[in-house]
């Protein structure tokens, strides 16, 4: 996670993706939903640490989800530059 940009814990807007990877659904193609929550797991001691938590579900199912730990790598830091929030953020 580059350290330049910011990160807000808490609930993403939901996002419908069709099969076929097309902004508007193209015959035969099925839509699913990816729901993606980050929680801060950050201490006192331990700054800057985040649960990513991205649930997949589709029409008649109650889907899939998978969890993982991030933190900080220096290494991401843009070389351009450190500004929060600039464009190596988007």
């Amino acid at each position: 996670m580059n350290p330049c940009c910011s990160v807000t814990a808490g609930t993403l807007p939901a996002v419908a993706v069709n099969t076929s990877g097309q902004t508007t659904a193209q015959s035969g193609d099925m839509q699913f939903n990816v729901n993606t929550t980050i929680t801060d797991l950050s201490t006192a001691t331990n700054p800057n640490f985040w649960g990513i938590t991205v649930r997949v579900t589709w029409p008649g199912h109650t889907g899939i989800s998978e969890s993982l730990v991030v933190s900080r790598q220096d290494g991401f830091t843009s070389t351009l530059g450190c500004t929060l929030g600039g464009t190596a953020c988007q």
